[in-house]
């Protein structure tokens, strides 16, 4: 598990100079932004980002192929609500390869009939693949919804396994 930074609105992260890039990854470009705390956001498919003041490719770069090398190496901040991020912290002990239902992580965290409240927390993940909300499928086995689209979670489970 990476080295962890929860915080509830990101006034509270003492952002130094964030940063942000374009990377490749195994399923397409991806948008990353960091500062020197960790990691705040993975995004992947549209990477437009306007005149970017602290924009470093290179260094986006090196970070995506971090992330898909050893995703626990990569410090990360999670900034959401407490539920939001107990959800998350519980979907990251979800093992590269395996999946969970929104019903089966709700039971995780003690929440039995929380399984809407639970996807709500996943579709709000900012942190793709490190915080792997991708490993979420719906209780029928269906792939579901995902915040970058379908073709994307697809990939990233294919490329998983």
């Amino acid at each position: 598990m990476p080295v962890v930074l929860e915080i509830d609105r990101l006034q509270q992260l003492p952002l130094e100079r964030l940063h942000c890039g374009v990377g490749d990854s195994p399923v397409g470009p991806s948008l990353l932004f960091w500062d020197s705390v960790g990691v705040c956001q993975l995004s992947f498919g549209a990477t437009s980002l306007a005149q970017a003041s602290q924009r470093d490719d290179r260094q986006a770069q090196a970070l995506v192929a971090q992330i898909f090398a050893d995703p626990g190496s990569v410090p990360i901040v999670l900034c959401g609500t407490h539920f939001q991020r107990r959800v998350w912290l519980e979907l990251m002990a979800t093992s590269i390869g395996q999946t969970v239902s929104y019903a089966q992580l709700a039971r995780r965290i003690g929440l039995a009939k929380g399984a809407r409240a639970v996807g709500s927390a996943v579709a709000a993940n900012a942190l793709g693949f490190l915080v792997p909300c991708h490993r979420v499928l719906r209780q029928d086995g269906d792939i579901g919804q995902f915040r970058w689209g379908v073709e994307i979670k697809r990939r990233l489970l294919d490329w998983e396994t």
